[in-house]
């Protein structure tokens, strides 16, 4: 239910709609879900879906039992943190799973994906080469509120991500940690990790602040593992 998207579009579901946050819009409600104010511009391609979820709304409220309902709305309170491990089938037609981490606490959290993957050659039926998404790709992303705005329900949330340059990539999460491994090193692109910090809000910076003390232990870090 959180983070990493395999698209990084709409990293907040508060300020962009998207998808997802139409699913749980049908299943749970609006006041409860994860939605962008009504008529936000950046949110229209999105929600040109709508129609089509709305077909399957009822299907999916009557499918969802009252138990799952109430644990995705149910404040787990202050303080408490929420970790979660799930292994995700990749296709309904193979036994290839991602395994999927996230550790959720009152103004951060965090998600990871250990996943491997490779192109079938059609010609020959066999893996031909591997294969790298590219910069759409999250493996691993971290959310957190980084600030208060006018709406208490919308505040700043900044992010912290990884752009996979490999396409074996063990990312898992864990309580106050993160663990980012290349494993098969015989891949193109495990001699780097590429990571981006974004959406850190103007008043952070406009009172003086700067962003060095994370990116500094990332860059020591990254030495050690190339």
């Amino acid at each position: 239910m959180v983070g990493p998207y395999d698209r990084v579009y709409h990293r907040n579901m508060l300020v962009d709609d998207s998808i997802i946050s139409i699913f749980f819009w049908q299943l749970l409600g609006r006041k409860v879900s994860p939605v962008a104010p009504i008529g936000q511009g950046s949110t229209l391609y999105d929600l040109r879906q709508g129609a089509a979820f709305a077909l399957t709304g009822q299907t999916l409220r009557d499918t969802v039992d009252s138990t799952t309902v109430d644990m995705l709305t149910a404040y787990i309170g202050h303080g408490s943190q929420r970790v979660f491990e799930k292994d995700i089938r990749v296709s309904l037609d193979n036994d290839t799973t991602r395994v999927n981490t996230m550790w959720m606490v009152d103004d951060l959290m965090a998600g990871g994906q250990q996943v491997s993957e490779y192109v079938l050659s059609k010609l020959t039926e066999k893996v031909a080469e591997v294969s790298n998404r590219g910069s759409q790709f999250t493996p691993m992303i971290t959310h957190w509120r980084s600030g208060d705005t006018a709406l208490p329900s919308r505040p700043f949330v900044s992010f912290f991500q990884l752009y996979s340059t490999a396409s074996t990539v063990n990312a898992t999460v864990s309580p106050y940690h993160i663990s980012i491994s290349y494993p098969n090193a015989t891949q193109e692109g495990t001699d780097r990790f590429q990571y981006l910090i974004g959406d850190i809000p103007a008043p952070y910076y406009a009172s003086g602040e700067i962003v060095s003390g994370i990116l500094l232990a990332l860059l020591m870090r990254a030495d050690e593992w190339v």
